[in-house]
């Protein structure tokens, strides 16, 4: 019906029919081009920004967990984890004695088990490693949004258990990157 109504103001010669001018299509165009730009760089900006939130927390969550198992171990001695990667068997651990073993071996893979944690970083198997979240290791600029645990080796009883994450590049950057230490005394 409206087509036809449109079709017979075309043909019937009504000088009163009007269209859209070429200057006033193109400055539609133009204010939907803007408004997507800026649509973009606001979706970007949220984007990063929820990755950064994401980093921290799973940071704050290994934080948590060392601190449950040392806790677990200060109790009973020994602990339960899922210590070979991608395996949900648990075996029980000696807490003290080997912490080199322990912490960067046994608990990364327990944790990355248990979250089933991957990182949907671009950069892919680097170092020859699993794109886990949580890595034993030195951060370095390229890892942003990886959590890395080191056991610095020690003779003494206290032991630190350091945890480096950074959630944005460069990593060199003090406020780019979140750094926490717990440490414990083993007997």
């Amino acid at each position: 019906m409206i087509i036809q109504t449109l079709r017979n103001m075309k043909h019937s010669g009504n000088k009163n029919f009007r269209a859209f001018t070429l200057i006033e299509l193109l400055v539609v165009v133009a204010i939907i081009g803007i408004l997507s730009a800026v649509g973009v760089v606001a979706y970007n900006g949220y984007t990063s920004s929820a990755n950064a939130s994401v980093t921290k927390s799973n940071h704050k969550i290994v934080v948590k967990e060392v601190k449950l198992v040392i806790t677990n171990c200060e109790i009973g001695g020994t602990v339960q984890l899922m210590s070979t990667l991608n395996s949900k068997n648990y075996s029980s651990h000696t807490c003290y004695g080997n912490v080199q073993a322990f912490f960067p071996e046994y608990f990364k893979n327990h944790i990355n088990n248990m979250m089933d944690w991957s990182n949907s970083s671009s950069i892919s198997n680097w170092n020859g490693k699993n794109m886990y979240v949580l890595q034993e290791g030195n951060m370095s600029n390229t890892h942003a949004g990886f959590v890395f645990l080191q056991v610095p080796s020690n003779s003494n009883r206290e032991v630190w258990v350091n945890m480096f994450t950074c959630f944005k590049s460069p990593c060199n950057k003090a406020e780019n990157r979140i750094e926490d230490q717990v440490s414990f005394y083993q007997w």
